[in-house]
């Protein structure tokens, strides 16, 4: 059990969505007691067991339904055959599962660790978010230590952030270069992030996406990107442009609003 929480607590630092199985009542004969765990991800794989066979099998289909629509849930097996009203198994027993989803909160993915992203990243952690800055400049990346955000050492436009995106995803590109920028929007403009945003001014903007429009990035993914980023405010310091971006990221969040 202790390996189990201690890949549970590995999981749940990548910020991994999943969903926490656990056996909290047992009634008759059942393949584990209560106490038993099992970490459903979002793939189908498990981590742990709650006994295997139909009910393990149940127990993951109800987790996967679980992560995309619903809440914490009490689930009741019965198990015994089908034409019985039960899950097809032959133990005869009961099993009570409780099935938690872990890792709900929104991820913003800082892509630069200048003033800008420093800053939005402490703005966007005191607003619920869990972040990630990824710099290659391993002194200003770890400027953004703080509970709450994971930093990650690497070139900003290295093709392995995409690994870091999932649909709770907002990702924000304020590297140090306009190239550097162009580079790492390329890497996470076809990423299934629900914002995706880029510093700049609107002829700067517009050389990018046109330069990655002849890199053969597709208009579509292109149109989806907020840039220049963030509100309207007349921000003109770092944390005023973060609060801008912040902003931004809530309202697509919140209502999907769309560049414009």
């Amino acid at each position: 059990m202790e390996d189990f929480f201690e890949r549970l607590a590995d999981l749940i630092r990548q910020h991994r969505r999943l969903v926490l199985a656990t056996v909290v009542g047992t009634g008759g004969s059942t393949p584990r007691e209560a106490g038993a765990r099992m970490a459903v991800l979002p793939d189908g794989s498990v981590v742990g067991s709650v006994g295997g066979g139909i009910l393990e099998k149940r127990v993951t289909d109800d987790a996967m339904e679980l992560m995309c629509d619903g809440g914490p849930r009490l689930v009741s097996y019965d198990l015994v055959e089908g034409h019985a009203g039960g899950i097809g198994a032959e133990c005869g027993g009961r099993a009570q599962v409780f099935l938690e989803p872990v890792g709900s909160a929104p991820h913003l993915l800082v892509l630069g660790a200048g003033h800008v992203g420093l800053a939005l990243a402490r703005l966007a952690v005191t607003s619920g978010f869990f972040v990630t800055v990824v710099d290659d400049r391993r002194d200003l990346a770890e400027e953004a230590s703080l509970p709450g955000v994971r930093v990650v050492v690497r070139p900003p436009a290295d093709a392995a952030v995409a690994d870091l995106v999932d649909a709770r995803t907002a990702v924000v590109v304020v590297t140090r270069s306009h190239l550097m920028d162009r580079d790492a929007l390329q890497a996470v403009a076809a990423t299934p992030a629900f914002y995706v945003g880029m510093i700049g001014s609107r002829r700067k903007v517009e050389a990018e996406m046109l330069a990655l429009s002849k890199r053969g990035v597709a208009p579509a993914l292109l149109e989806r990107v907020h840039a220049p980023i963030g509100l309207d405010i007349g921000a003109e310091t770092p944390a005023e442009i973060a609060i801008s971006i912040l902003a931004e990221i809530v309202a697509v969040r919140r209502t999907g609003a769309t560049p414009a």
